[in-house]
Protein backbone atom coordinates (compact mmCIF):
# COMPACT_ATOMS: atom_id res chain seq x y z
CA UNK A 1 0.00 0.00 0.00
CA UNK A 2 1.38 3.43 -0.92
CA UNK A 3 1.38 6.36 1.50
CA UNK A 4 -1.90 8.26 1.41
CA UNK A 5 -3.53 11.33 2.86
CA UNK A 6 -7.29 10.78 2.61
CA UNK A 7 -9.58 13.79 2.89
CA UNK A 8 -12.85 12.96 4.59
CA UNK A 9 -14.70 12.12 7.77
CA UNK A 10 -12.33 10.30 10.12
CA UNK A 11 -14.72 7.53 11.11
CA UNK A 12 -16.00 6.95 7.56
CA UNK A 13 -12.43 6.43 6.36
CA UNK A 14 -11.50 4.21 9.31
CA UNK A 15 -14.42 1.89 8.54
CA UNK A 16 -12.93 1.12 5.11
CA UNK A 17 -9.60 -0.07 6.54
CA UNK A 18 -8.90 -3.79 7.10
CA UNK A 19 -8.62 -5.14 10.64
CA UNK A 20 -5.32 -5.91 12.39
CA UNK A 21 -3.06 -3.94 10.01
CA UNK A 22 -1.74 -0.89 11.93
CA UNK A 23 1.40 -0.94 14.10
CA UNK A 24 1.23 2.57 15.56
CA UNK A 25 -1.48 5.24 15.80
CA UNK A 26 -0.88 8.90 16.58
CA UNK A 27 -4.26 10.29 17.64
CA UNK A 28 -4.51 14.05 18.23
CA UNK A 29 -7.46 14.37 20.61
CA UNK A 30 -6.90 18.06 21.38
CA UNK A 31 -9.59 19.27 19.00
CA UNK A 32 -12.18 16.99 20.60
CA UNK A 33 -11.13 17.92 24.14
CA UNK A 34 -11.42 21.62 23.35
CA UNK A 35 -15.03 21.20 22.13
CA UNK A 36 -16.31 19.03 24.98
CA UNK A 37 -17.62 21.91 27.08
CA UNK A 38 -20.30 22.98 24.59
CA UNK A 39 -20.96 19.68 22.79
CA UNK A 40 -20.31 16.93 25.33
CA UNK A 41 -22.61 14.21 23.96
CA UNK A 42 -21.72 14.85 20.31
CA UNK A 43 -17.96 14.90 20.97
CA UNK A 44 -17.92 11.82 23.21
CA UNK A 45 -20.03 9.81 20.75
CA UNK A 46 -17.64 10.82 17.96
CA UNK A 47 -14.66 9.85 20.11
CA UNK A 48 -16.10 6.43 21.01
CA UNK A 49 -16.91 5.64 17.38
CA UNK A 50 -13.40 6.60 16.23
CA UNK A 51 -11.54 4.81 19.04
CA UNK A 52 -13.57 1.62 18.48
CA UNK A 53 -12.55 1.61 14.82
CA UNK A 54 -8.92 2.43 15.67
CA UNK A 55 -8.73 -0.51 18.05
CA UNK A 56 -10.14 -2.79 15.33
CA UNK A 57 -7.54 -1.79 12.72
CA UNK A 58 -4.59 -2.08 15.13
CA UNK A 59 -2.49 -5.24 15.25
CA UNK A 60 -2.38 -7.12 18.55
CA UNK A 61 1.17 -5.81 18.94
CA UNK A 62 0.06 -2.27 18.06
CA UNK A 63 0.19 0.86 20.21
CA UNK A 64 -1.61 4.21 20.20
CA UNK A 65 -0.30 7.59 21.31
CA UNK A 66 -3.08 10.03 22.29
CA UNK A 67 -2.02 13.68 22.29
CA UNK A 68 -3.74 16.26 24.48
CA UNK A 69 -2.58 19.85 24.21
CA UNK A 70 -2.86 22.24 27.16
CA UNK A 71 -6.02 24.14 26.33
CA UNK A 72 -6.73 27.83 25.94
CA UNK A 73 -9.25 27.66 28.78
CA UNK A 74 -9.04 27.72 32.55
CA UNK A 75 -10.66 24.30 32.82
CA UNK A 76 -9.09 21.21 31.29
CA UNK A 77 -11.68 18.72 29.98
CA UNK A 78 -9.20 16.14 28.68
CA UNK A 79 -9.92 13.67 31.51
CA UNK A 80 -13.22 12.89 29.73
CA UNK A 81 -11.17 11.77 26.73
CA UNK A 82 -9.01 9.40 28.76
CA UNK A 83 -11.94 7.96 30.74
CA UNK A 84 -13.79 7.00 27.56
CA UNK A 85 -10.70 5.57 25.85
CA UNK A 86 -10.08 3.46 28.99
CA UNK A 87 -13.55 1.96 28.59
CA UNK A 88 -12.78 0.82 25.02
CA UNK A 89 -9.15 -0.27 25.34
CA UNK A 90 -9.42 -1.41 28.96
CA UNK A 91 -7.68 0.26 31.90
CA UNK A 92 -5.02 -2.47 31.91
CA UNK A 93 -3.96 -1.45 28.40
CA UNK A 94 -3.16 2.10 29.46
CA UNK A 95 0.64 1.94 29.60
CA UNK A 96 2.04 5.35 30.39
CA UNK A 97 1.66 9.11 30.33
CA UNK A 98 4.35 11.10 28.55
CA UNK A 99 4.78 14.73 29.57
CA UNK A 100 6.08 17.51 27.32
CA UNK A 101 7.16 20.18 29.75
CA UNK A 102 7.39 23.76 28.48
CA UNK A 103 9.02 26.79 30.10
CA UNK A 104 6.32 28.94 31.74
CA UNK A 105 6.89 31.96 29.50
CA UNK A 106 6.72 29.86 26.33
CA UNK A 107 3.58 28.00 27.34
CA UNK A 108 1.76 31.22 28.28
CA UNK A 109 1.68 32.05 24.57
CA UNK A 110 -0.79 29.18 24.15
CA UNK A 111 -3.39 31.07 26.19
CA UNK A 112 -5.62 33.93 25.13
CA UNK A 113 -4.70 37.49 26.13
CA UNK A 114 -7.66 37.61 28.53
CA UNK A 115 -6.59 34.50 30.42
CA UNK A 116 -2.90 35.52 30.46
CA UNK A 117 -3.89 38.83 32.07
CA UNK A 118 -5.84 37.03 34.79
CA UNK A 119 -2.76 35.01 35.72
CA UNK A 120 -0.51 38.07 35.64
CA UNK A 121 -2.88 39.98 37.93
CA UNK A 122 -3.31 36.88 40.12
CA UNK A 123 -7.08 36.93 39.67
CA UNK A 124 -7.35 33.39 38.35
CA UNK A 125 -8.74 30.72 40.67
CA UNK A 126 -6.99 27.87 38.84
CA UNK A 127 -3.52 26.53 38.09
CA UNK A 128 -1.66 27.23 34.87
CA UNK A 129 -1.17 24.20 32.59
CA UNK A 130 2.55 24.11 31.73
CA UNK A 131 2.71 20.84 29.84
CA UNK A 132 1.11 18.71 27.13
CA UNK A 133 0.33 15.04 27.64
CA UNK A 134 0.62 12.00 25.42
CA UNK A 135 -1.11 8.84 26.67
CA UNK A 136 0.25 5.47 25.57
CA UNK A 137 -2.19 2.59 25.00
CA UNK A 138 -1.67 -0.92 23.67
CA UNK A 139 -4.18 -3.34 22.19
CA UNK A 140 -2.85 -6.30 24.20
CA UNK A 141 -0.06 -7.40 26.55
CA UNK A 142 2.03 -8.42 23.54
CA UNK A 143 2.83 -4.93 22.29
CA UNK A 144 5.92 -3.46 20.63
CA UNK A 145 7.16 -0.13 21.93
CA UNK A 146 10.94 -0.29 21.35
CA UNK A 147 13.68 0.13 23.94
CA UNK A 148 12.75 2.85 26.43
CA UNK A 149 15.01 1.69 29.27
CA UNK A 150 17.24 4.76 28.88
CA UNK A 151 14.43 7.28 28.34
CA UNK A 152 12.18 8.82 30.96
CA UNK A 153 8.59 9.88 30.34
CA UNK A 154 9.25 13.63 30.72
CA UNK A 155 10.41 15.66 27.71
CA UNK A 156 11.81 19.03 28.81
CA UNK A 157 11.70 21.64 26.09
CA UNK A 158 14.69 23.72 25.05
CA UNK A 159 13.93 27.36 25.92
CA UNK A 160 15.45 28.48 22.62
CA UNK A 161 12.85 26.62 20.53
CA UNK A 162 9.42 27.99 19.61
CA UNK A 163 6.66 26.00 21.28
CA UNK A 164 5.18 24.25 18.22
CA UNK A 165 8.59 23.52 16.72
CA UNK A 166 9.70 22.00 20.01
CA UNK A 167 6.59 19.83 20.19
CA UNK A 168 7.04 18.35 16.73
CA UNK A 169 10.70 17.64 17.49
CA UNK A 170 9.58 15.66 20.57
CA UNK A 171 6.83 13.89 18.65
CA UNK A 172 9.26 12.74 15.99
CA UNK A 173 11.55 11.33 18.68
CA UNK A 174 8.67 9.52 20.39
CA UNK A 175 7.37 7.91 17.20
CA UNK A 176 10.89 7.03 16.02
CA UNK A 177 11.54 5.15 19.27
CA UNK A 178 8.39 3.06 18.69
CA UNK A 179 8.73 1.84 15.08
CA UNK A 180 10.93 -0.19 12.77
CA UNK A 181 11.28 -0.06 8.98
CA UNK A 182 8.33 -2.46 8.56
CA UNK A 183 5.88 -0.43 10.62
CA UNK A 184 2.57 0.87 9.27
CA UNK A 185 1.60 4.16 10.97
CA UNK A 186 -1.87 5.73 11.08
CA UNK A 187 -2.51 9.46 11.64
CA UNK A 188 -6.31 9.90 12.10
CA UNK A 189 -5.93 13.70 12.36
CA UNK A 190 -3.15 14.66 9.95
CA UNK A 191 -4.04 18.34 10.16
CA UNK A 192 -0.79 20.18 9.53
CA UNK A 193 2.33 20.18 7.44
CA UNK A 194 4.65 19.12 10.29
CA UNK A 195 2.86 15.78 10.67
CA UNK A 196 3.28 15.11 6.94
CA UNK A 197 6.95 16.05 7.27
CA UNK A 198 7.42 13.60 10.15
CA UNK A 199 5.66 10.81 8.25
CA UNK A 200 7.89 11.32 5.22
CA UNK A 201 11.12 11.64 7.18
CA UNK A 202 10.54 8.40 9.13
CA UNK A 203 10.43 6.44 5.84
CA UNK A 204 7.70 4.05 6.95
CA UNK A 205 4.35 3.15 5.41
CA UNK A 206 1.73 5.64 6.58
CA UNK A 207 -1.90 6.61 6.14
CA UNK A 208 -3.22 10.02 7.14
CA UNK A 209 -6.79 11.23 7.43
CA UNK A 210 -7.60 14.91 7.20
CA UNK A 211 -11.10 15.92 8.24
CA UNK A 212 -12.15 18.59 5.75
CA UNK A 213 -12.71 21.31 8.32
CA UNK A 214 -8.96 21.24 8.97
CA UNK A 215 -7.61 21.27 5.43
CA UNK A 216 -7.19 25.06 5.72
CA UNK A 217 -4.52 24.49 8.38
CA UNK A 218 -2.45 22.52 5.91
CA UNK A 219 -3.03 25.06 3.14
CA UNK A 220 -2.00 28.00 5.34
CA UNK A 221 1.23 26.28 6.36
CA UNK A 222 2.47 26.10 2.81
CA UNK A 223 1.71 22.58 1.67
CA UNK A 224 -0.96 23.67 -0.77
CA UNK A 225 -1.70 26.97 -2.46
CA UNK A 226 -5.40 26.82 -3.32
CA UNK A 227 -5.22 29.85 -5.62
CA UNK A 228 -2.44 28.38 -7.77
CA UNK A 229 -3.51 24.76 -7.26
CA UNK A 230 0.14 23.93 -6.62
CA UNK A 231 2.52 23.29 -3.77
CA UNK A 232 4.58 26.10 -2.32
CA UNK A 233 8.27 25.81 -3.18
CA UNK A 234 9.29 25.37 0.47
CA UNK A 235 7.51 22.01 0.60
CA UNK A 236 10.26 19.98 -1.06
CA UNK A 237 12.30 18.95 1.99
CA UNK A 238 12.79 15.30 1.06
CA UNK A 239 14.99 13.67 -1.54
CA UNK A 240 12.79 10.68 -2.36
CA UNK A 241 9.36 9.10 -2.10
CA UNK A 242 5.83 10.13 -2.99
CA UNK A 243 2.33 9.99 -1.56
CA UNK A 244 -1.27 10.32 -2.64
CA UNK A 245 -3.89 12.87 -1.56
CA UNK A 246 -7.39 11.61 -2.27
CA UNK A 247 -10.92 12.34 -1.15
CA UNK A 248 -12.79 9.51 0.51
CA UNK A 249 -15.28 8.00 -1.96
CA UNK A 250 -19.01 7.59 -1.36
CA UNK A 251 -21.27 5.86 -3.87
CA UNK A 252 -24.43 7.39 -5.32
CA UNK A 253 -26.79 4.80 -3.80
CA UNK A 254 -25.42 5.49 -0.31
CA UNK A 255 -26.20 9.20 -0.63
CA UNK A 256 -29.56 8.81 -2.44
CA UNK A 257 -30.92 6.50 0.27
CA UNK A 258 -30.46 9.12 3.00
CA UNK A 259 -33.51 11.09 4.05
CA UNK A 260 -33.07 14.90 3.91
CA UNK A 261 -32.32 15.28 7.63
CA UNK A 262 -29.74 12.47 7.58
CA UNK A 263 -28.12 14.04 4.55
CA UNK A 264 -28.00 17.49 6.17
CA UNK A 265 -26.32 16.16 9.31
CA UNK A 266 -23.88 13.95 7.35
CA UNK A 267 -22.68 16.60 4.88
CA UNK A 268 -22.37 19.35 7.51
CA UNK A 269 -20.18 17.14 9.71
CA UNK A 270 -17.92 16.31 6.78
CA UNK A 271 -17.80 19.99 5.82
CA UNK A 272 -16.54 20.65 9.33
CA UNK A 273 -19.65 22.14 10.89
CA UNK A 274 -22.07 21.34 13.65
CA UNK A 275 -25.54 20.25 12.45
CA UNK A 276 -28.75 21.19 14.24
CA UNK A 277 -29.98 18.46 16.55
CA UNK A 278 -33.64 19.52 16.31
CA UNK A 279 -35.46 18.68 13.08
CA UNK A 280 -38.03 21.46 13.28
CA UNK A 281 -38.00 25.24 13.69
CA UNK A 282 -34.47 25.63 12.34
CA UNK A 283 -35.46 28.99 10.77
CA UNK A 284 -33.58 28.22 7.56
CA UNK A 285 -30.32 27.31 9.32
CA UNK A 286 -29.32 23.62 9.22
CA UNK A 287 -26.05 24.03 11.10
CA UNK A 288 -23.01 26.25 11.66
CA UNK A 289 -19.32 26.10 10.82
CA UNK A 290 -16.45 26.28 13.32
CA UNK A 291 -16.79 30.10 13.40
CA UNK A 292 -20.54 29.82 14.10
CA UNK A 293 -21.42 30.97 10.54
CA UNK A 294 -24.76 29.55 9.31
CA UNK A 295 -24.99 26.62 6.88
CA UNK A 296 -28.03 25.65 4.80
CA UNK A 297 -28.21 22.34 2.94
CA UNK A 298 -30.37 21.45 -0.06
CA UNK A 299 -30.48 17.89 -1.40
CA UNK A 300 -31.30 19.25 -4.84
CA UNK A 301 -29.73 20.34 -8.13
CA UNK A 302 -29.84 23.78 -9.79
CA UNK A 303 -30.73 25.82 -6.72
CA UNK A 304 -32.40 29.11 -7.71
CA UNK A 305 -32.18 32.72 -6.58
CA UNK A 306 -35.07 32.39 -4.13
CA UNK A 307 -32.96 30.08 -1.95
CA UNK A 308 -30.22 32.72 -1.75
CA UNK A 309 -32.75 35.45 -0.86
CA UNK A 310 -34.34 33.35 1.89
CA UNK A 311 -30.96 32.29 3.26
CA UNK A 312 -29.73 35.88 3.47
CA UNK A 313 -32.79 36.80 5.54
CA UNK A 314 -32.19 33.81 7.80
CA UNK A 315 -28.52 34.72 8.29
CA UNK A 316 -29.41 38.27 9.30
CA UNK A 317 -31.95 37.00 11.84
CA UNK A 318 -29.63 34.33 13.22
CA UNK A 319 -26.96 36.64 14.62
CA UNK A 320 -27.03 40.29 13.52
CA UNK A 321 -23.76 41.18 15.26
CA UNK A 322 -21.89 38.25 13.70
CA UNK A 323 -23.36 39.07 10.29
CA UNK A 324 -22.20 42.69 10.44
CA UNK A 325 -18.73 41.66 11.66
CA UNK A 326 -18.28 39.23 8.78
CA UNK A 327 -19.44 41.82 6.24
CA UNK A 328 -17.02 44.38 7.68
CA UNK A 329 -14.10 41.92 7.60
CA UNK A 330 -14.98 40.62 4.10
CA UNK A 331 -15.65 37.12 5.43
CA UNK A 332 -18.36 34.64 4.41
CA UNK A 333 -21.64 35.30 6.19
CA UNK A 334 -22.78 31.74 5.53
CA UNK A 335 -22.75 28.72 3.23
CA UNK A 336 -25.33 27.02 1.00
CA UNK A 337 -24.50 23.40 0.19
CA UNK A 338 -26.29 21.70 -2.72
CA UNK A 339 -25.77 19.41 -5.73
CA UNK A 340 -25.62 22.37 -8.11
CA UNK A 341 -26.64 25.99 -8.53
CA UNK A 342 -28.56 27.74 -11.28
CA UNK A 343 -27.53 30.94 -13.02
CA UNK A 344 -29.97 32.99 -10.91
CA UNK A 345 -28.38 31.89 -7.64
CA UNK A 346 -24.84 32.49 -8.91
CA UNK A 347 -25.69 35.93 -10.28
CA UNK A 348 -27.37 36.99 -7.04
CA UNK A 349 -24.39 35.89 -4.95
CA UNK A 350 -22.08 37.85 -7.24
CA UNK A 351 -24.34 40.93 -7.06
CA UNK A 352 -24.37 40.80 -3.24
CA UNK A 353 -20.58 40.56 -3.23
CA UNK A 354 -20.02 43.52 -5.54
CA UNK A 355 -22.78 45.88 -4.37
CA UNK A 356 -23.18 45.10 -0.66
CA UNK A 357 -19.88 43.40 0.29
CA UNK A 358 -21.92 40.37 1.44
CA UNK A 359 -20.15 37.07 0.79
CA UNK A 360 -22.33 33.95 0.61
CA UNK A 361 -20.42 30.81 -0.37
CA UNK A 362 -22.15 28.38 -2.74
CA UNK A 363 -20.62 24.95 -2.12
CA UNK A 364 -21.23 22.01 -4.43
CA UNK A 365 -21.51 18.68 -2.62
CA UNK A 366 -18.84 17.31 -4.97
CA UNK A 367 -16.39 19.85 -3.52
CA UNK A 368 -16.83 18.26 -0.10
CA UNK A 369 -17.16 14.56 -0.87
CA UNK A 370 -16.34 12.35 -3.82
CA UNK A 371 -19.55 10.64 -5.02
CA UNK A 372 -19.04 8.00 -7.68
CA UNK A 373 -21.11 5.67 -9.83
CA UNK A 374 -18.04 3.56 -10.66
CA UNK A 375 -16.19 1.23 -8.31
CA UNK A 376 -12.67 2.30 -9.29
CA UNK A 377 -9.28 1.69 -7.77
CA UNK A 378 -6.13 3.15 -9.35
CA UNK A 379 -3.11 1.08 -8.38
CA UNK A 380 0.21 2.95 -8.32
CA UNK A 381 3.65 1.32 -8.26
CA UNK A 382 7.13 2.79 -8.34
CA UNK A 383 9.22 1.63 -11.31
CA UNK A 384 12.83 2.14 -12.32
CA UNK A 385 13.75 5.56 -13.69
CA UNK A 386 16.88 6.43 -15.66
CA UNK A 387 17.17 9.98 -14.30
CA UNK A 388 16.30 11.99 -11.19
CA UNK A 389 12.58 11.76 -11.91
CA UNK A 390 10.25 9.31 -10.15
CA UNK A 391 9.01 6.47 -12.34
CA UNK A 392 5.43 5.37 -11.69
CA UNK A 393 3.07 2.80 -13.16
CA UNK A 394 -0.67 3.53 -12.99
CA UNK A 395 -3.15 0.67 -13.40
CA UNK A 396 -6.90 1.45 -13.43
CA UNK A 397 -9.26 -1.26 -12.11
CA UNK A 398 -13.03 -0.87 -12.71
CA UNK A 399 -15.19 -3.50 -11.04
CA UNK A 400 -18.78 -2.74 -12.04
CA UNK A 401 -18.84 -1.65 -15.68
CA UNK A 402 -20.31 -3.80 -18.47
CA UNK A 403 -19.83 -1.39 -21.38
CA UNK A 404 -16.72 -1.80 -23.54
CA UNK A 405 -14.08 0.84 -22.76
CA UNK A 406 -12.51 2.28 -25.90
CA UNK A 407 -9.87 4.48 -24.24
CA UNK A 408 -8.43 5.59 -20.91
CA UNK A 409 -7.31 9.23 -20.54
CA UNK A 410 -4.91 10.63 -17.90
CA UNK A 411 -4.81 14.38 -17.15
CA UNK A 412 -1.98 15.59 -14.86
CA UNK A 413 -3.55 19.03 -14.37
CA UNK A 414 -7.19 18.13 -13.86
CA UNK A 415 -9.35 21.20 -13.13
CA UNK A 416 -12.55 19.44 -12.08
CA UNK A 417 -15.88 18.62 -13.70
CA UNK A 418 -16.12 16.25 -16.66
CA UNK A 419 -13.55 18.03 -18.79
CA UNK A 420 -10.31 16.11 -19.37
CA UNK A 421 -7.25 17.44 -21.21
CA UNK A 422 -5.25 14.21 -21.66
CA UNK A 423 -1.51 14.15 -21.12
CA UNK A 424 -1.49 10.39 -21.70
CA UNK A 425 -3.88 7.78 -23.06
CA UNK A 426 -4.05 4.00 -22.93
CA UNK A 427 -6.09 1.16 -24.41
CA UNK A 428 -5.81 -1.07 -21.34
CA UNK A 429 -5.80 1.38 -18.40
CA UNK A 430 -2.05 1.10 -17.76
CA UNK A 431 0.54 3.86 -18.23
CA UNK A 432 4.18 4.17 -17.18
CA UNK A 433 5.48 7.72 -16.75
CA UNK A 434 8.29 9.67 -15.11
CA UNK A 435 7.45 12.70 -12.97
CA UNK A 436 9.49 15.56 -11.53
CA UNK A 437 9.00 16.67 -7.89
CA UNK A 438 5.66 18.48 -7.82
CA UNK A 439 2.03 18.05 -6.83
CA UNK A 440 -0.05 16.68 -9.70
CA UNK A 441 -3.86 16.87 -9.72
CA UNK A 442 -4.66 13.79 -11.76
CA UNK A 443 -7.96 13.07 -13.44
CA UNK A 444 -8.66 9.73 -15.10
CA UNK A 445 -11.46 9.32 -17.66
CA UNK A 446 -12.79 6.57 -19.90
CA UNK A 447 -14.31 6.78 -23.36
CA UNK A 448 -17.31 4.54 -24.07
CA UNK A 449 -19.30 4.87 -27.31
CA UNK A 450 -18.07 8.43 -27.93
CA UNK A 451 -18.96 9.50 -24.37
CA UNK A 452 -16.22 10.48 -21.89
CA UNK A 453 -16.67 9.96 -18.13
CA UNK A 454 -14.30 11.04 -15.35
CA UNK A 455 -13.96 7.99 -13.10
CA UNK A 456 -11.18 8.88 -10.68
CA UNK A 457 -9.32 11.92 -9.42
CA UNK A 458 -6.60 12.37 -6.85
CA UNK A 459 -3.46 14.35 -6.10
CA UNK A 460 -0.03 12.77 -6.12
CA UNK A 461 2.87 14.50 -4.40
CA UNK A 462 6.39 13.67 -5.60
CA UNK A 463 9.02 14.56 -3.02
CA UNK A 464 12.42 15.83 -4.08
CA UNK A 465 14.24 18.95 -5.12
CA UNK A 466 12.60 20.83 -7.96
CA UNK A 467 14.59 22.65 -10.60
CA UNK A 468 13.33 26.25 -10.82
Amino acid sequence: MMNKLILGNVCDVLKTLPSNTIDLVYYDASYLAFNIKNNYNVVINELKEQITEIKRVMKNTGIMYVYLKSTDTEIDYSHYIKTNIDKIFGVNNFRNELVINYPKKENMRNYSKKIRQKYIEKESKNYLMLYDRIYLYSKSEDYYVGNKSLRGNVFNIDKKLWRDKAFFKCLKEIIKLSINNQSFVLFPYMINKEIIDIANELEVKWLGINSLEKIEDVIEEGVYDSTENKLAEKFWNFDKGYYLIKRHTYFEDYVKNMNPFEFESWIIKIFGGKPNIKRQHDKGIDGVDYENRPIQVKKQKRIGRNVVDNFLSAVRRYNKELFETNVKNILPVGYIIAFGFGTGAKNEVERLRKNDNIHIKLVDVEEIVKIDSFDVETEIKMIESKNKKTGLEFTVHINNIKTKIDKYYFDLDYKGGNKIVPDYSSDNGIIRIELEPWMYNMGIAIKCKQNVFVIDRFTIVINGEKDV
